[in-house]
């Protein structure tokens, strides 16, 4: 089962590295200038007052274009059944994609690739139980071979939170398989899973090979202090937490600024990433730039579905 588990989540994260989204070998400030806008679904909403009307405007990401400095490219495309809508479908380059049915407290995902004659072929299916809030508390995948044949083992999976909402433990027959801690801030710092393999994030500070890595804000000066995560996904290398959906409580509050990875047993850093962002008027991220310790830098360039509406104050 382990092996399947990691052979699926190798083929996720190399791919997930090409788009350079946010380690996996296996398987982060001052206050921001402007008010920070509240993730509801895939939305984050930004409120400006002006005279007696109150001016709402919803960002929905649509599009993530991404390039490296060995001249590889990459696009991620997301699409939904109305601006505004639950996500439906996640196209991750020309390759891979992500399809999503929403039931009754329950989400299913399915994720397929591209086989050999150019044909999306389904690898794994991920269904998720949600509570009454909409968390997931309980799942369980099954993966197909490269016949289609599904495995014979379907995995469960229960996922437990603290009094604040916050999930700190991810159990496979009552073992720990992940387990998460966070700041006060409220921003997860690290993961560990199977109890040998560490992921780390700070969100105040950049890492050893980031040079002059920044954030700047609209007017291109330099941000003061912490980045306020606007976006919806969840960390793409955590283990058994879909990357799109917002179903596992509020995992930061903010957006890091280093990341890293290690093995356990041999203390070997895997991944050594730094992150410099440029913000719009609205304090939404518009670019993503990395730096890595293997000598990569990376862009990634924001595309937003904006709406727009007028409510009168109260």
């Amino acid at each position: 089962m382990n092996k399947l588990v990691k052979s699926c989540t190798m083929a996720l994260v190399s791919l997930s590295v090409a788009t350079g989204l946010t380690s996996c070998e296996k398987n982060q400030l001052v206050e921001p200038l402007k008010p920070a806008s509240k993730p509801v679904g895939s939305e984050s909403e930004s409120v400006i007052t002006s005279g007696q009307a109150l001016l709402r405007k919803q960002y929905q990401v649509k599009k993530i274009d991404g390039s490296d400095s060995n001249g590889n490219s990459h696009q991620i495309i997301f699409q939904y059944p109305r601006e505004g809508g639950k996500l439906v479908t996640v196209l991750r380059g020309s390759s891979q994609r992500f399809d999503y049915a929403y039931g009754n407290q329950v989400i299913t995902a399915t994720i397929s690739e591209k086989n050999n004659i150019g044909n999306f072929q389904k690898k794994t299916i991920w269904t998720y139980k949600l509570d009454g809030s909409g968390r997931c508390y309980e799942a369980k995948y099954l993966n197909f071979d490269q016949n289609g044949q599904p495995s014979s083992y379907e995995p469960v999976l229960t996922y437990h939170y603290n009094g604040t909402g916050k999930l700190i433990t991810i159990k496979e027959n009552g073992a720990d398989k992940v387990v998460l801690t966070y700041n006060a801030d409220g921003d997860l710092i690290k993961t560990v899973v199977d109890q040998d393999f560490e992921t780390t994030f700070a969100y105040d500070k950049v890492g050893l090979y980031a040079g002059n890595l920044k954030s700047t804000g609209p007017d291109g000066q330099v941000w003061p202090g912490l980045v306020a995560d606007k976006l919806s996904f969840n960390p793409w290398n955590l283990s058994f937490i879909d990357e799109f959906l917002p179903i596992f409580g509020k995992l930061r509050t903010h957006l890091p600024r280093r990341y890293q990875t290690r093995f356990i047993p041999t203390n070997k850093i895997g991944f050594d990433w730094s992150y410099g962002y440029i913000l719009n008027e609205d304090n939404q991220v518009v670019e993503s730039n990395r730096v890595t310790n293997q000598g990569l830098t990376m862009k990634d360039i924001y595309t937003y579905n904006v709406t727009q509406s007028n409510q009168n104050q109260q």
